[in-house]
């Protein structure tokens, strides 16, 4: 298996573009915004200071001083990602959120947040699942809340990980009351 980070890779000549000489690739980094997860963002997140906005450029997602965008609808859409996973030989994308994450929400936002997002990756894997597999997000920083849906989470299909900030709400992942988290995946 070779990964491939960010890169294209296009396959041999006369091989499909699932499967090339040297084997399946699979991208190892690739950010998703899931629909469902992204309006509940704009939706439940702007009391709370986030935003999501679609415009003619793209779509926009800020909260807690982060801010991405403008971002194309490959960030979202399936089919469209497959199409360019086939234009560049990517056999498999590994899906994962990127900031602003959501460790800005209240724990009970961060929570419904979060499993948007995975239950999102899991239909994607659903959908796909020679295509697609998902590395849950947790609403961090409250542990009994990520101790829950990494219990949830790991029945999900598709879920092969947990992806994690390496900085929570000024805690390094190193801080010892992340330890429940650790031991729990």
């Amino acid at each position: 298996m070779r990964n491939v980070t960010g890169s294209a890779c296009a396959p041999a000549d006369g091989v499909s573009a699932h499967t090339s000489r040297t084997g399946r690739v699979i991208d190892t980094h690739t950010h998703y915004f899931p629909k469902a997860f992204l309006e509940l963002l704009g939706r439940d997140g702007a009391s709370e200071g986030a935003e999501y906005a679609e415009t003619q450029e793209g779509f926009f997602v800020q909260a807690a001083g982060f801010s991405n965008g403008p971002l194309s609808s490959r960030y979202w859409n399936l089919e469209e990602r497959i199409a360019d996973m086939d234009a560049t030989g990517i056999t498999m994308q590994v899906l994962s959120l990127t900031s602003p994450m959501t460790y800005w929400a209240s724990p009970d936002l961060s929570e419904r947040l979060s499993r948007a997002y995975n239950d999102a990756c899991a239909e994607a894997h659903r959908q796909h699942p020679d295509r697609f597999v998902g590395l849950a997000t947790l609403p961090l920083p409250n542990i009994d809340r990520s101790l829950r849906e990494i219990e949830r989470a790991k029945g999900l299909p598709g879920i092969h990980g947990v992806y994690l900030g390496t900085h929570i709400n000024g805690r390094d992942l190193s801080d010892p009351d992340f330890l429940p988290v650790f031991q729990a995946i």
